[in-house]
């Protein structure tokens, strides 16, 4: 933090000594109402924040924006006037009107003090003094700070919201800089969520026009899920799909994937009783929970070339076709008090019309922990109400560190102490990969209590990652994820693939059981999740033009050799390749 303070101090002072410089270089009165006018947008913006700051525990942000965007002006009214009678206001504003009323007296105090009237030695050290200051300030800050506006240059001209999630704030330390930090952004999320609401909205009004079928006008469930050939399967009763997305999932922490440890027994046991198949080759396109959101949740695929905003919110199609569509999650609630990550992820879930086009329902609260979370599905309808399909999108805060942070106290099974082989790792660091084990077996936990919760209806239960996290594994000293441009293949292995498990009830093995073998056989296919959008419209038959069967795992016309791009840009090895030697990943392309 000191560190911080001083780099931000020196950058200030040098940026104050080249604006002087600059106005010096000004005839006076262009200088005069320059530096006037610098100063006076300075005062506002810092007070601005500092006001908000006292009042609302709010800097400038991304998130900021936001709730203006969706302010109308009766609000605004409202807001002025509460502002200008609040006591924090006034509190906040007489610092800046005694620095006011201080610069003049400073002034006039230095015109009386006549240094022309001083000896000609006090004069020539203060000269002196001052060139040397200058130099030394020159020399020491020209490289950083030239290396600083690049940087931010940079940033001004970066044209995708995964760009800017990924730039430090540090080089932003003042108001006047954080200022122009959120607009960019802000910007950016706004351009891209556009985007994405007018294609969405478009391929609805166009289903609506050019099938006219009881499926798309909400009249009811017309079938099971689909088989090979395009029919449909099952008694026409209406099921249940839940989407499980869990958090920062380590497969190889996995029992269920081959870890030491039984981290995963309940899961294990459905896996011997025939109810549950992994998939063994699945990977992600980002170690990024935002970015995975915008691709996932997205018809466009990474390797299309295209963006992720260029596609359509696909929970909308199936709303659109009569299900029943919510969104369950500990992370990203629709709530004005989110942090620059939340905000990253959740911008175009939260947004209008977005947000009401896709889903029925949507929870409020957050909770500490997953056990919790599941309460929120007692207020909603049970499936098969008046003939209608549900899809539920549940999302886990999982094993998000810190880990410990997401185990109630009854299920920290394993200490430090269990790990004593590790001797390449500190006590610290042991007691760290205890609680993310323990946080992988209270998730399977919480798999096991949503399993129960549908084993009497005509359910399927999709789980995944949205990531992994590296835990001290494969050679790597790293708790955390790794933002290399470059990842090794450890890194992939840690980060890159991800648990993929369905589960189906016993009323959704005898009612389809030609779909479970399906599922069944592609287990062992190599998969992506970007894809996802696909393997669902292919499981339920869902009439869409967005469908592509090459996508599909399900599908015989899945394409098992598209390429799965991870960043956009590598390949990743072989699931079963040896990671002897952890190689960077090719590329892809000319990068």
């Amino acid at each position: 933090m000191q560190k911080l303070f001083a780099e931000s101090l020196w950058d200030f002072l040098f940026t104050l000594l080249l604006f002087t410089i600059f106005l010096c270089l000004l005839p006076r009165r262009a200088s005069r109402w320059m530096g006037g006018v610098a100063v006076g947008l300075f005062a506002l913006i810092s007070f601005v924040e500092a006001f908000l700051h006292q009042r609302f525990r709010m800097d400038y942000d991304p998130t900021m924006f936001s709730l203006l965007a969706e302010t109308n002006a009766q609000e605004s009214s409202e807001f002025l006037s509460l502002t200008f009678r609040s006591p924090v206001f006034w509190q906040t504003l007489w610092p800046y009107l005694l620095i006011v009323a201080v610069v003049p007296a400073l002034h006039y105090l230095y015109k009386r003090v006549r240094p022309r009237e001083w000896p000609r030695l006090v004069r020539h050290v203060a000269a002196l003094l001052c060139v040397a200051g200058i130099l030394a300030l020159t020399i020491t800050q020209i490289v950083p700070w030239c290396q600083r506006r690049g940087k931010m240059l940079d940033y001004l001209a970066m044209s995708q919201s995964g760009q800017v999630e990924r730039v430090s704030v540090r080089p932003y330390y003042s108001s006047p800089l954080r200022l122009m930090y959120s607009l960019k952004y802000w910007g950016l999320m706004q351009q891209e969520v556009n985007t994405f609401a007018e294609n969405t909205v478009k391929a609805l009004t166009s289903s609506i026009a050019e099938d006219s079928s009881p499926s798309l006008t909400g009249e009811g469930w017309q079938g099971g899920v689909a088989s090979p050939d395009g029919e449909r399967l099952g008694s026409g009763q209406a099921p249940s799909i839940i989407l499980v997305i869990g958090e920062s999932y380590n497969k190889h922490h996995a029992h269920l994937y081959g870890y030491d440890r039984p981290t995963t027994p309940n899961m294990d046991k459905m896996l011997r009783q025939g109810s549950l198949i992994s998939f063994t080759d699945v990977v992600t396109p980002w170690n990024i929970t935002s970015q995975v959101f915008k691709w996932m949740l997205s018809t466009e695929s990474i390797d299309s070339g295209r963006s992720w905003a260029d596609g359509v919110l696909w929970p909308a199609l199936f709303r659109r076709a009569g299900w029943d569509v919510s969104f369950i999650t500990n992370q990203y609630t629709p709530s004005p008090r989110q942090n620059k990550i939340d905000l990253s992820g959740s911008f175009f879930l939260n947004s209008q019309p977005l947000d009401s086009l896709a889903f029925s329902h949507r929870n409020v609260r957050k909770y500490q922990y997953d056990e919790d979370l599941l309460a929120e599905l007692d207020g909603l309808s049970p499936s098969g109400l008046a003939g209608r399909p549900s899809l539920l999108i549940l999302h886990l805060i999982g094993q998000h560190m810190d880990a410990r942070l997401r185990v109630p106290a009854m299920w920290r099974k394993w200490t430090a102490a269990d790990y004593a082989s590790r001797t390449d790792l500190s006590e610290k660091e042991r007691q760290t990969l205890a609680d993310y084990d323990n946080a992988t077996l209270y998730n399977d936990h919480v798999i096991s209590l949503l399993t129960r919760r549908f084993s009497a209806q005509d359910a399927l239960i999709i789980y995944l990652s949205d990531h992994g996290e590296e835990v001290y594994d494969f050679g790597q000293k790293l708790y955390g994820r790794n933002h290399v441009q470059t990842p090794n293949s450890a890194t992939v292995r840690s980060e890159y693939e991800v648990p993929f498990i369905v589960w189906g009830s016993p009323t959704y093995r005898r009612l389809h059981p030609e779909q479970w073998q399906r599922i069944r056989q592609a287990a062992e296919r190599p998969f992506m999740t970007d894809d996802l959008c696909h393997f669902l419209f292919g499981l339920t038959a869902l009439p869409t033009s967005f469908y592509q069967p090459a996508r599909d795992p399900l599908s015989p016309r899945y394409d098992a050799a598209r390429p799965r791009l991870l960043k956009g840009k590598y390949k990743p090895l072989p699931v079963r390749a040896a990671y002897g030697t952890l190689p960077p990943l090719p590329l892809q392309g000319g990068e």
